[in-house]
């Protein structure tokens, strides 16, 4: 396991735009940034090269997000819209990449051992009863 501070920061400025009977709405995405603490999993161990089965990626925790919406996105900073953009971003996020969610990334093979349904959805490592 490889525990690491990630930041990562855009000044890219991505702008979509549609077509309407009203015109055309644009709408954008500019100064897109997400730090975080993430972990690398390389698992599991294999023979052959490339030495391990898998790589799996993951926050611990939600990571910050920052950015600033353009276009029709600019509604988002009004009052009482802003939380609930920002929050749907954040759950979007969170069930992609926070942990128990994960990306991984398949480097062996079934061939040489590896479950890439077992990597998909890891059994739990224990259980916590309070």
């Amino acid at each position: 396991k490889i525990r690491l501070t990630f930041e990562f920061r855009s000044n890219n400025n991505i702008r979509l735009e549609c077509t309407t009977m009203a015109g055309v709405v644009a709408l954008g995405v500019k100064d897109f940034g997400m730090s975080g603490n993430i972990v690398l999993r390389l698992e599991p161990v294999i023979q052959d090269l490339p030495v391990v089965g898998a790589i799996l990626v993951y926050f611990l925790d939600r990571p910050s997000i920052s950015l600033d919406l353009t276009g029709v996105g600019d509604m988002a900073d009004f009052p009482g819209i802003k939380g609930v953009v920002r929050h749907a971003i954040d759950e979007a996020i969170a069930s992609i990449i926070v942990h128990p969610n994960q990306i991984m990334i398949p480097l062996g093979t079934e061939a040489q051992g590896v479950d890439i349904s077992e990597l998909k959805m890891p059994r739990p490592v224990g259980v916590l009863l309070l």
